[in-house]
């Protein structure tokens, strides 16, 4: 860029609001543009257009300026050197990418065990529930057969107790009937 005309991108004969215009957008412009630059030319490249736009917005810096380009004297600006190419940068991204992707890798490495832990103790709970359950119905098994022999072994002696009863019963009618026929002979011989 040879002049600061060429560095706002207006002509020479650009008003003061012009000026003021492209000021902002090629401003906007460094803002937006690509991380291509590294910091140190994008602060030169800033420092240029700003003071670019100090000189030609001040009427009397604009003038002085313009006669040193018509007398071919070159204004004393800031020259944008290219830095070399930034392999060290480029390494030490291309490493940083590595790492990220290697921590990545750990992590999901280790949340893949840590899932398998889980599901390992998950099996395992159910496991002992399934041996819990399978431990409540068997005591429910045996309880019930308790109940039924209980139930069984009451029936029985219900049977038994109702056997004597009968038995006492029949005694008591054999007895009473000895005893009437043991009166009987008794009271016809009277």
């Amino acid at each position: 860029m040879g002049t600061l005309y060429e560095v706002l991108g207006v002509s020479r004969q650009a008003t003061s609001a012009e000026i003021e215009r492209a000021h902002i957008v090629t401003l906007a412009a460094l803002a937006i543009e690509p991380p291509t630059l590294n910091i140190e030319e994008r602060d030169i490249r800033e420092k240029v257009i700003r003071e670019a736009y100090t000189i030609l917005s001040s009427p009397h810096r604009r003038a002085a300026y313009d006669e040193k380009l018509r007398s071919k004297v070159r204004p004393t600006e800031s020259a944008i050197v290219s830095a070399p190419f930034p392999w060290t940068r480029i390494i030490a991204a291309m490493m940083l990418v590595v790492g990220c992707l290697y921590v990545y890798q750990v992590q999901a490495d280790k949340a893949e065990v840590e899932v398998a832990a889980l599901e390992v103790q998950k099996a395992e709970a159910e496991a002992e529930r399934a041996e819990q359950l399978a431990l409540a119905e068997q005591v429910r098994l045996e309880r019930q057969k308790l109940q039924e022999k209980r139930a069984i072994q009451a029936k029985q002696d219900h049977e038994i107790a109702q056997i004597r009863r009968d038995e006492r019963l029949r005694l008591e009618r054999l007895q009473r009937m000895e005893a009437q026929a043991s009166q009987e002979p008794a009271s016809a011989i009277r």
